[in-house]
């Protein structure tokens, strides 16, 4: 939605804005990169939350630590937003908390529900809740206007159309993302090509860069309000 409020208050939200989306941007490149380089190990592994097991553990959970901690920030123009943003932020913190089950299972975990089977169960739960939370935010908050339709229409609003279009692309894609990994979860026949090709590392990063990107946009990295 347009803010009417001071400028030190729309300064401090961009920012705030700004600085999610650069975190899930770059999210998945740093932990991609770091790996290989700080330790002996090389290739992608299967999944972005794979990486709680890697060198890279400590980052995974500190950046979506930071993120939670600016989610909870965020207040958004509505009450709405406010609360979006703190469901979000709980969700984080349970994705950075209770890890991914890892690949290989002790013995005792192929007949009863071990501890990192439910910890795995809490955090594919959280994760697929914190992206419908996030795609709400670029379909559905991002979008708002306090401007007729007819209004954004007008050429100086132009800038608020074309940061509309991305929002619902976003939004859209990380939805998309998430029905297209269901099948590959759900039908055995597939976990091995799951693995891979590692697509729910590739399908995790689609979505953590349209998280990114939608926030970016809202920050008005682009398309800024001419009267801004």
């Amino acid at each position: 939605m347009e803010s009417t409020k001071n400028t030190s208050y729309v300064i401090n939200e961009l920012t705030l804005r700004k600085l999610v989306g650069s975190l899930a941007f770059l999210l998945p490149v740093v932990v991609a990169i770091g790996a290989p380089i700080l330790s002996d190990f090389s290739g992608l592994q299967n999944s972005i939350s794979d990486y709680y097991y890697t060198i890279m553990r400590n980052y995974f959970i500190g950046t979506l630590c930071a993120v939670a901690v600016v989610l909870f920030s965020y207040k958004g123009y509505e009450r709405q937003d406010d609360r979006a943003g703190d469901i979000a932020a709980l969700l984080a913190l349970l994705v950075a908390f209770f890890p991914t089950t890892p690949d290989h299972l002790d013995a005792v975990c192929k007949t009863t529900l071990c501890k990192a089977e439910f910890f795995g169960v809490v955090h594919l739960t959280a994760a697929a809740l914190l992206f419908l939370v996030l795609a709400f935010f670029s379909l559905k908050l991002f979008t708002k206007s306090n401007k007729s339709d007819e209004e954004l229409m007008e050429a100086k609003y132009k800038a608020k159309r074309n940061r509309n279009r991305i929002y619902k692309i976003c939004g859209w894609v990380m939805i998309g993302c998430m029905i297209a990994l269901i099948p590959f979860f759900a039908i055995k026949s597939l976990h091995e090509i799951r693995a891979d090709y590692k697509i729910v590392f590739w399908l995790e990063f689609a979505m953590l860069w349209a998280f990114g990107i939608s926030w970016l946009t809202k920050g008005e990295i682009i398309f800024r309000d001419e009267d801004k």
